[in-house]
């Protein structure tokens, strides 16, 4: 097959490239006149016949008042040509064509040959055996249910990412709370704003939205430099959880990182992770709030509040948070190490369930109703199946086991009464292809509220 394209190829190479026309000298007419190089005319007063090898030419229609127009010997040569060339060019590619459709014919008929030979010999040599029957059966279940495994995984994607990818980003009309109603009245700069509402064009389409991991941001829409965001981490004592953020951008962003802060932390009385204090702080090297190489801090150049979002999924929310502490990172793969880690997860875990899930279905954080409502919905059947599997792996021991499964009976409970949420409104003046619309009342000196 690949020796017919190639030849197809080559036949299309053979075909000679139409002469140079008139025009490609110095843009002359091809009706009479000048654009051809001097050799080209004849002497003075010699009339067309004394053009080389051709008659004079006879007059075609007339187009205008200025007299008849003539198609000179070298444009009708020219124009001769390329007609050949063109005819030549398609004749090579009908030839082509009919030689690939011939070599299909022949190809199919030589494999039905083959097959016709095979199962003759099979019913020659006698039918396969019991166990070869079996074999082949138990393989042919086996990869129809991995087909089927996977074909029901990666509709559940789809549904989970339909549901939730155009409610990534939105505007909202205040925050109930937020950490930073102490910069109330502070003036945003011109140039602030300018890459606020460039970001946040990008968020709508930019922000993961995957049911392994997502996240959402809301803005005030009377001051875009509060926000707040909400992270729905992949793995870990922190899966499927929600965890709500405040966040600030100062006046003097993007040379200075944004500010942000935990609010999920149950009213400041539980540490979800080293990197996340109990008063909500976040320490991260692109925030200035831990050390790090040049590398890892803030860059105004290249750094965003994009991958602020993503550093906080992907640097704090791991498997293992325990080893997130300076220094501890040593007892890793030690048995004292897997014991304490077992240990500090068994907590994280029993907070996670009270407050990023029970919490969260009883109270979703305003503006992220709908995400916060349909994320539990579509995933309450992992997550229950999640929740059980923590009861019986061991980690949890004691009054911590019984402490969870208190409340993943309560969990079980809120999740199996949980019905698919109305999405909101889509508000008339907001644009088609999810980007954000500019915000009505967008003011640099208003407050958080």
């Amino acid at each position: 097959m690949l020796g017919l394209f190639s030849k197809l190829s080559k036949k299309l190479n053979s075909v000679p490239a139409p002469p140079l026309t008139p025009q490609d000298y110095s843009g002359g007419s091809y009706y009479g006149g000048g654009g051809y190089p001097p050799s080209y005319y004849p002497a003075a007063g010699a009339g067309y016949g004394a053009y080389p090898g051709y008659p004079a030419p006879q007059p075609q229609e007339e187009l205008d008042d200025d007299g008849p127009l003539y198609l000179d010997p070298a444009s009708y040569q020219s124009a001769k040509q390329a007609a050949e060339a063109e005819a030549s060019l398609s004749a090579a590619i009908i030839e082509t064509y009919k030689a690939i459709n011939k070599a299909c014919k022949e190809y199919e008929a030589a494999k039905a040959k083959e097959q016709e030979q095979k199962d003759k010999e099979v019913g020659a040599a006698g039918s396969p055996s019991k166990e070869a029957k079996e074999a082949k059966e138990a393989k042919e279940a086996k990869e129809a249910k991995d087909s089927k495994g996977k074909s029901e995984k990666q509709q559940f994607e789809e549904k989970y990412i339909a549901a939730l990818k155009d409610h990534r980003f939105r505007y909202v009309n205040e925050f109930k709370t937020h950490h930073y109603l102490t910069y109330k009245g502070t003036k945003a700069s011109a140039k602030t704003m300018r890459r606020l509402q460039h970001e946040f064009v990008d968020l709508s389409k930019s922000l993961p939205v995957h049911p392994d991991a997502s996240v959402f941001v809301r803005v005030n829409e009377n001051n875009m430099t509060f926000a707040q965001m909400m992270i729905i981490p992949a793995s870990g004592p922190y899966q499927r959880g929600a965890f709500l953020f405040d966040c600030y951008f100062p006046p003097e962003y993007p040379e200075v990182s944004p500010k942000v802060n935990l609010a999920t932390t149950g009213k400041n009385t539980f540490r979800f992770n080293p990197n996340l204090y109990v008063d909500g702080k976040v320490c991260l090297s692109l925030l200035g709030t831990w050390s790090g190489s040049i590398s890892e801090k803030w860059n105004p150049a290249v750094s965003t509040f994009l991958q602020v979002g993503v550093s906080i999924l992907a640097q704090i929310f791991v498997d293992q948070p325990f080893f997130n502490e300076p220094g501890y990172e040593s007892r890793m793969g030690t048995p004292e190490g897997k014991r304490e880690s077992d240990e500090y997860n068994s907590d994280v875990r029993n907070a996670m369930v009270k407050f990023a899930i029970i919490d969260q279905i009883k109270n979703p954080p305003k503006g992220f109703e709908y995400v916060t409502l349909m994320h539990f919905f579509l995933q309450k059947d992992n997550i229950m199946q999640q929740l059980d599997s923590w009861t019986r792996d061991g980690a949890s021991k004691g009054a911590k086991l019984s402490e969870l499964k208190t409340i993943v009976e309560q969990a079980r409970t809120l999740l199996r009464n949980l019905k698919a949420p109305e999405p909101p409104k889509v508000e008339e003046e907001e644009e088609e292809d999810d980007a954000p619309a500019p915000p009505p009342k967008a003011k640099p000196a208003a407050g958080g509220k």
